[in-house]
């Protein structure tokens, strides 16, 4: 059904890239006079030194597969930094199918015909410290943006990644993300 939640990712769901796991605390933070804790995502010049975050989750095999999924990503600015408010952050997800034991969790093998290619999105931070903004990365249906084996009933893996590399990444400061969910589209 359109519009359906499939899963959430809070900040345990999703865990920093250049960490070894179980040291995930590091990789979240506070915004100035907030009281709940999201993931960091600090603005980056190269793509190699980006924040990005992995995780995985399941799609019910009662679901039926709209045209796109869409993963919204809520955003906010960390409070540290005036000039961030009103400015424009962009994000990636790629997403991979795990529908059988012969694919594995890597997300970096480009050879791999079940990683999908990264879909992206931006919004515009709000004028107030803390406000939470949604940008929506549409995935949509199809083996070249899903992956190859995309279906409901199996596990899932994603990526989520702020492109602070990109032109259209005009925030230069970091921002926070407290959740990610994903809905039937």
């Amino acid at each position: 059904m359109a519009g359906e939640l499939i899963t959430q990712m809070g900040i345990n769901d999703l865990i920093c890239e250049k960490t070894m796991g179980y040291d995930g605390g590091i990789n979240t933070a506070l915004g100035v006079g907030m009281k709940i804790r999201g993931l960091s995502f600090p603005r980056t010049s190269t793509k190699a030194s980006i924040a990005s975050y992995t995780g995985c989750f399941y799609i019910p095999a009662s679901i039926t597969l709209g045209a796109t999924i869409n993963f919204v990503i809520h955003v906010t600015d960390d409070g540290t930094n005036a000039a961030d408010l009103g400015t424009t952050v962009y994000f990636g997800v790629t997403t991979k199918p795990i529908p059988s034991t012969a694919v594995t969790l890597d997300m970096d093998a480009t050879a791999d015909a079940h990683l999908g290619a990264e879909q992206t999105g931006s919004g515009t931070l709000g004028a107030t410290t803390g406000g939470v903004l949604a940008i929506t990365v549409s995935v949509g249906t199809g083996t070249a943006t899903m992956g190859s084996g995309y279906a409901s009933g199996i596990m899932w893996g994603c990526r989520v990644r702020r492109m602070g590399e990109v032109a259209v990444d005009t925030c230069q400061g970091r921002v926070i993300v407290p959740l990610v969910h994903v809905r039937n589209a």
